[in-house]
């Protein structure tokens, strides 16, 4: 049970603890509206710069990235939630509605509804990385880890920094005993994410054991 609540936070970084594990109310996307816009977590800009008005949602990315990279700390949680709260915007309102349901039914435990939402959000929207990583969240929790693992590929295809899929598929190799290929992809998500907690205590965790088995 454990892993399985990681493995929501890591890949769907928008669902709060409390709607994975009952707790008090937080605040997070399942009340939603279908015009409500993801919250401006900080300015993340550097003393002195500009950003255009018209910044596209990719230049967006590019620059957080590139502010993720030297970060520290709560800086660092607050650049990539941004990230995030790009990602799971698709263009489209009732895509985004759809998205902001499914993990909602996710929390809830609803799963069939949580399905229903994501098959239909990744038949309607297949170029949004975003619906894919959903998709991919509810498989893992239902176990089928063949088709979790198909669509985080699915989602890497449309969107390859996406440190919250990479962790998720780290986990799954871990879960499925394949030590050396989760610990090489934990690296990838900590040169995307470096200041990732969970993704160094897994470098940590497995790289002593990898590197013995190598010698």
């Amino acid at each position: 049970m454990k892993i399985a609540v990681l493995f929501l936070l890591l890949l769907a970084p928008s669902l709060t603890m409390a709607q994975v594990v009952p707790e008090p109310p937080d605040e997070g996307s399942a009340g939603a509206t279908p015009n409500e816009t993801a919250p401006v977590i900080a300015d993340t800009t550097t003393p002195g710069q500009i950003i255009p008005d018209d910044e596209t949602p990719e230049a967006r990315l590019d620059r957080l990235f590139g502010a993720l990279a030297n970060a520290e700390g709560d800086a660092a949680d607050r650049i990539a939630d941004e990230i995030t709260s790009v990602w799971a915007r698709s263009g489209s309102a009732s895509m985004d509605l759809l998205l902001q349901r499914a993990r909602a039914a996710t929390g809830e435990k609803s799963y069939d509804k949580a399905r229903a939402h994501v098959s239909a959000l990744t038949r309607l929207a297949p170029d949004f990385a975003e619906g894919w990583n959903a998709s991919a969240t509810l498989y893992f929790i239902q176990e089928d880890y063949w088709l979790s693992v198909e669509h985080i590929q699915k989602t890497l295809e449309l969107e390859p920094r996406h440190f919250g899929a990479l962790a998720g598929l780290a986990l799954i190799l871990e879960r499925t005993d394949r030590d050396a290929a989760a610990l090489r992809t934990w690296e990838k998500v900590k040169a995307l994410f470096p200041r990732m907690e969970r993704a160094q205590e897994a470098i940590d965790r497995l790289k002593p054991d990898v590197d013995g088995k190598k010698t």
